[in-house]
């Protein structure tokens, strides 16, 4: 389904209602058992949640919000009311065509369940519609330097293929947009990033919590642009090698093999986001041509640029 792209400066990346997961299920999950959890405090709390406050979250407080209690949040088994964390969500082959918003929700009212809701907003910046998972990225108080727009899946993977069909409609200046597999403690990451250039998509993949920038690549469009037309853009993940494809061409492959640095070989979940530049290096800031316009007022000491606008990311 296709979005007419709202006129400049609003910038919209869309991802379609084709959210593919598939998975080489053989290759996925080992048995683990849970070590004891041992009784703690919340840090900032300096006590063991309670049971009608049972969730120690990531920033070291008491929560009630159930998203708190999973461990891609960080919930602090320890601190937290004995039991309360939940497991890792396993691997599962779906497919979300984002007709309901309830397959998306904010962070705030995700419910734990990863077949009815297998993504959710963590910053209450999305809106599904249309059969469409739109990423804003509209200005306010909340939302200024730095700031970012993400769904990520309530499943982890290993292994598999993964697919989004997405149109970015009005890249904004100074705005990165990614579809990638990661850790949720960031120490594996492979990625696409469709770029700054309408006809251009990035690579690139790190592992073992090493941010290497030299592994990037690039890939030019023959034809169109991905502001014009909805691409298909797959992360074929192996034990022994991994393929970025778009719309049903490879266009890198990384062997394990052929590598010096440690393989990516960790469980992980999917993200789609956009983010702004502003509070990064300034090298992140210059590939993502940015300061953004929309939070200028606060990354521009010299004060230049008056106007604030909405950007955002559209995936349907």
């Amino acid at each position: 389904m296709s979005l007419i792209a709202p006129a400049p400066p609003r910038t919209t990346a869309r991802i379609a209602s084709l959210m593919t997961v598939v998975l080489a299920l053989a290759l996925l999950l080992a048995v683990t058992v849970p070590s004891p959890v041992l009784a703690g405090k919340c840090p900032k709390m300096n006590k063991q949640c309670p049971a009608n406050v049972p969730f120690c979250n990531k920033y070291g407080y008491c929560s009630t919000t159930l998203a708190d209690g999973m461990p891609q949040e960080g919930c602090n088994a320890g601190g937290s009311y004995p039991g309360v964390c939940a497991d890792r969500n396993g691997c599962k082959n779906f497919k979300v065509d984002f007709d309901s918003p309830s397959q998306c929700p904010p962070r705030s009212s995700f419910g734990g369940n990863p077949d009815a809701q297998p993504f959710y907003d963590q910053f209450a910046n999305v809106e599904v519609k249309d059969s469409n998972v739109v990423l804003h990225m509209k200005y306010n108080n909340q939302l200024k330097s730095g700031m970012i727009s993400k769904i990520a899946s309530a499943r982890y993977f290993k292994y598999g293929n993964f697919s989004a069909r997405i149109r970015i409609p009005n890249p904004g200046k100074g705005f990165a947009y990614s579809f990638i597999w990661k850790t949720s403690v960031d120490r594996d990451d492979v990625g696409d990033e469709p770029y700054k250039n309408r006809h251009e998509v990035q690579t690139n993949w790190f592992a073992g919590g090493v941010v290497d920038y030299t592994k990037g690549t690039s890939w030019l469009f023959p034809d169109n642009a991905t502001t014009t037309d909805y691409h298909v853009y797959t992360i074929v993940y192996e034990p022994e090698r991994i393929v970025w494809v778009v719309d049903d061409i490879p266009i890198r492959t990384v062997q394990k093999a052929g590598t010096n640095a440690t393989f990516p070989s960790s469980e992980g979940m999917l993200f789609a986001s956009i983010w702004d530049s502003c509070l990064s290096a300034p090298g992140t800031q210059a590939w993502a041509g940015g300061p953004s316009e929309v939070v200028r007022r606060e990354c521009d000491d010299a004060g230049q640029g008056q106007g604030l606008h909405d950007a955002g990311t559209q995936i349907p």
